[in-house]
């Protein structure tokens, strides 16, 4: 797909449960952070499994020049509303976080939907997760509906 200062991205398949694993492992903050503990083989099953049937989902994963698993995004669309994509993940290993490669997928993304006839961009995350919603801020997402536990940003495309 995309390529950006030797990365490139890949559209990933149930069977690519190694190169989420990898993503992961590489961000226990990530984990930390949103989900107050490390990941499980749990999250690898939400992230490639079908426990949403009734949505179109997309994974892409980030990967370095020497096709190294360094950061990974999950989409749904819900197909009554084909206009509206859910951003269910964003993870960037721990090592490449501070390059910019959150933005990078994040604007791969907004440009795929748009050529898909999006129209509107969510993600919720918890409430506490400060530097996850001041990221979503300062891509221009602006808060939808927010609850004690957790918050609803959004971004029209």
């Amino acid at each position: 797909m995309s390529n950006y200062q030797g990365f490139h991205i890949q559209v990933l398949h149930p069977a690519d449960e190694n190169t989420v694993r990898s993503v992961f492992e590489k961000a226990p903050n990530y984990f930390k952070e949103t989900k107050k503990r490390l990941f499980t083989e749990a999250d690898i099953e939400l992230v490639l499994g079908t426990n949403k049937p009734n949505f179109n989902k997309y994974t892409f994963a980030l990967l370095d020049g020497e096709d190294n698993a360094k950061g990974l995004l999950d989409i749904l669309q819900d197909p009554s509303e084909s206009t509206h994509f859910t951003i269910e993940w964003l993870v960037i290993a721990e090592d490449v976080v501070e390059e910019g490669l959150d933005e990078l997928l994040e604007k791969v993304a907004l440009q795929w939907a748009k050529d898909d006839g999006g129209k509107q961009f969510d993600i919720t995350l918890p409430s506490s997760y400060d530097v996850g919603i001041s990221f979503w801020k300062k891509l221009g997402y602006s808060v939808l509906t927010e609850t004690e536990e957790n918050i609803t940003l959004s971004k029209t495309l």
